[in-house]
């Protein structure tokens, strides 16, 4: 699969606008984009370190929290 850039981009200005604790949950979803492709994006931003996922699909959807570390 192949960096989708803009997907990238939306996906951290979500966790950025969210009202949310930085420790909470933020449900994901993205015009045009499944699941899968969006949680892959979020695999390479937690493996970048740019946030903290964590995959529930067994429970049919996909939940992240921000990467608060200074």
């Amino acid at each position: 699969m192949r960096l989708n850039k803009e997907l990238v981009r939306e996906i951290l200005l979500a966790v950025e606008a969210s009202e949310k604790s930085p420790r909470s949950w933020i449900n994901l979803s993205s015009e045009g984009h499944g699941e899968e492709v969006i949680a892959y994006h979020v695999m390479l931003l937690d493996e970048a370190g740019l946030l903290v996922g964590q995959d529930l699909s067994s429970m049919s959807r996909f939940d992240w929290r921000p990467n608060m570390r200074g």
